[in-house]
C-alpha cells in the first residue's frame, strides 16, 4: 500500500502525539529515572514545552533548539483565518477572509525537522505554490514546534 506524503506525515505527527502524551502521563504519577531513561531511549519526547511562533508576510520565524537537541515539527499553517489573524492585521480596507495553502505542515517540516537551528520566511515561493489569499490580503505563517534530544 503506498502513503501520500500529507497521509505518512499525519501519521508521523500522530505517532510523535503519543510519544509525548505517553511521557508527559509517566512524568506526572512520577515514574522512576529507569523508566524514563528507557523511554528516552526508545526515541519518547524529553520535552512536553510546545513553542508557536508567527511571521506576518516576508517576515522570517527562526526556530532554535538548545545544543544536543533538534526541531520536531507539530503543525505550520500560511495564509490567513478570520479568527485568528491579531498578530498580522489587514491592511485597511482589505476584508477578512480564510485562505491557507495546502501542505504547510509537510513543507515545514522538510526545511526544518531534525535540525537544531532553522528559519522560515512566511511567502508563498517557500511553499512553491502561489499564493492561496486575494492579492490584496497580508498572509502570514504559524509554526508550532518543540525542541528533542538530537538522536531522536
Amino acid at each position: 500500500m503506498l502513503l501520500k506524503v500529507g497521509q505518512l506525515m499525519f501519521i508521523l505527527l500522530n505517532i510523535q502525539s503519543f510519544k509525548t502524551e505517553t511521557y508527559r502521563i509517566l512524568n506526572q504519577i512520577g515514574a522512576g529515572g529507569a523508566v524514563v531513561a528507557a523511554l528516552l531511549k526508545a526515541g519518547f519526547v524529553v520535552s512536553d514545552e510546545f513553542r508557536s511562533k508567527v511571521a506576518c508576510e516576508n517576515e522570517v520565524i527562526n526556530l532554535v533548539c538548545h545544543p544536543g537537541q533538534r526541531v520536531a515539527i507539530f503543525s505550520a499553517s500560511f495564509g490567513r483565518t478570520q479568527y485568528e489573524s491579531l498578530q498580522c492585521p489587514q491592511p485597511l480596507g482589505v476584508q477578512e477572509e480564510t485562505c491557507m495553502m495546502d501542505f504547510a505542515t509537510e513543507t515545514v517540516m522538510q526545511l526544518c525537522h531534525g535540525k537544531r537551528r532553522c528559519s522560515v520566511v512566511a511567502n508563498s515561493t517557500t511553499f512553491g505554490r502561489p499564493d492561496p489569499c486575494s492579492p490584496d490580503s497580508k498572509t502570514y505563517l504559524k509554526v508550532v514546534y518543540t525542541c528533542e534530544l538530537k538522536y531522536i
